[in-house]
């Protein structure tokens, strides 16, 4: 007979955690479920803890691949094998409350419209120490979550359950997606059932620097602008709100400030260009952050991406006040640290570009004494 719950957990390298994970399993109330786990080309000692983990409980199969081929692809193999009514993914470094599966599935059972259902979540560190992030938890009302969905991720992946026939509807994991996997997944469920959030806190999520959203920030902050890209023209074809567009926009551009960060200066690039095509505003207002230096660098990178996409309404006025902006955030840096040179070298081009900076007193004064200082060097010639 096929179980009613079937539990999917991906594994690479998960030797500090995977133990206690599967131990949360093991240990819930509800008994009627399958745990298939994929060692995902593991070198540590996962493989020798999954072995004698699958030796320990007849519902644990362990699936190994050869090579590590991620967690998308992974996942897509599981649910392929996945037997139960309902599924849940669950992290290998994630913690599950003893009674988490018996209140999601006697949910799930007494409200068939609901197809996914998810929990308070708290959020803890490397060591299991809470912390005070509130990233997961919230209303529990489906219009809530679909509002929510359209703004970010809502939903913490190991507290998530939903019913395997809906895969046959939406399809799998986006393998292209990844590390984003999963939001895709929920944005495309939440277009063909409703959704609902449990007020009991049932979950553990690990947030610690080792995890996928800490060494990937930059592809799953784009991957997330995709995702929500695909979402706004599946249901609103060539018109989405300004406001959606705007949140794409801005993805992108966090994505771009990561890949900076990285050095991958090609990959912030491709994020540029799409900010400016969903939402060039975002450039004029400043919310883009190029943390590049020297100075001359930063703004022959920001002219490459203008030069990309030189026909958009504004482009000139566009293309002014970003430049003026990165100019004068490199002065307001060199005032606080005391040095005139950047200030006397970026402040005058940031105005000619945009005269408004004229309106902020704070501009002005630095103007002045920068003014000074000129004429000053000229009394001295």
């Amino acid at each position: 007979m096929a179980p009613k719950l079937t539990v999917l957990m991906p594994v690479f390298n998960g030797e500090r955690y995977l133990r206690q994970a599967v131990v949360s399993i093991l240990g819930q109330t509800m008994r009627d479920f399958e745990l298939i786990i994929a060692d995902d080309g593991s070198t540590d000692e996962t493989s020798a803890i999954l072995t004698a983990i699958e030796r320990e409980d007849a519902r644990i199969r362990v699936v190994r691949n050869e090579a590590n081929i991620g967690i998308a692809r992974s996942m897509n193999k599981l649910f392929g094998l996945a037997q139960g009514e309902y599924i849940n993914r669950h992290d290998a470094d994630d913690v599950s409350l003893p009674e988490r599966f018996e209140q999601q599935v006697a949910f799930l059972d007494a409200n068939p419209e609901i197809g996914l259902v998810s929990s308070q979540v708290a959020v803890i560190d490397d060591e299991g120490r809470p912390l005070e992030l509130d990233m997961y938890s919230g209303p529990s009302d489906n219009d809530t979550l679909q509002q929510q969905l359209l703004s970010r991720c809502p939903l913490c992946q190991t507290s998530v359950m939903f019913r395997r026939r809906l895969l046959d509807t939406v399809g799998v994991y986006n393998e292209a997606l990844e590390p984003a996997e999963d939001y895709d997944l929920w944005l495309r469920l939440a277009e063909v059932t409703r959704l609902a959030r449990l007020p009991q806190w049932l979950c553990q999520y690990r947030h610690h620097s080792a995890s996928i959203s800490h060494r990937r920030s930059g592809d799953q902050l784009q991957h997330t602008a995709e995702a929500l890209a695909k979402a706004a023209a599946r249901r609103f074809g060539d018109r989405a709100p300004p406001s959606l567009n705007t949140r794409i926009a801005l993805f992108y551009a966090w994505g771009a400030e990561k890949y900076c960060h990285a050095g991958d200066l090609e990959a912030a690039r491709r994020c540029l260009i799409s900010t400016l095509a969903f939402d060039p505003d975002q450039f004029a207002l400043g919310h883009v952050n190029l943390p590049i230096p020297p100075m001359d660098t930063r703004l022959a990178f920001a002219e490459s991406v203008f030069q990309a996409v030189p026909h958009l309404p504004n482009w000139t006025q566009v293309r002014a006040r970003f430049l003026s902006s990165l100019r004068m955030k490199e002065v307001f840096e060199a005032v606080e640290q005391g040095r005139t040179e950047p200030i006397d070298a970026n402040l005058w081009a940031a105005l000619r570009s945009d005269l408004r900076w004229l309106f902020n007193r704070g501009v002005l004064s630095i103007a002045l004494r920068s003014g000074l200082r000129r004429i000053g060097s000229m009394g001295q010639v």
